[in-house]
């Protein structure tokens, strides 16, 4: 499957940022097997408010002014496997990272620019 999303930030930020990415899924017997990787662009707005650093945030942290301009935020690659349990419970766990990119991974309030996930959940389909 491939996919696409775009998510505005009303308040705050005032941000827009848009995903595409690409699933792959392979059933055998009681489990499924999936893959995915995505990339997420931000807009400027976006970018200063998570990234940024203002003269006045210079001043009163010590890290130097950074403007983040509009551009790739990340890229993401994630797999999981879901065990089903009857016909309506399931078992998900999944794992994956996230890349930081461009301005995102060169900003001064970034200490690490590879952010791991994992997660473990119960589901149940009605």
């Amino acid at each position: 499957e491939i996919y696409g999303k775009l998510d505005k930030t009303i308040g705050g930020s005032d941000g827009l940022t848009g995903t595409v990415g690409a699933k792959a899924s392979y059933r055998y017997e009681r489990f499924i097997f999936s893959a995915d990787v995505s990339g997420t662009w931000a807009d400027d707005k976006h970018m200063e408010a998570y990234f940024g650093v203002t003269a006045t945030q210079s001043a009163s942290s010590g890290l130097p002014q950074y403007d983040a301009k509009a551009g790739v935020k990340r890229v993401d690659v994630k797999a999981s496997v879901t065990y089903m349990l009857t016909d309506n419970w399931m078992v998900t766990g999944a794992a994956g990272a996230g890349f930081l990119m461009g301005d995102a991974k060169d900003s001064p309030i970034v200490k690490k620019d590879v952010q791991p996930f994992g997660m473990l959940g119960l589901a149940y389909r009605f």
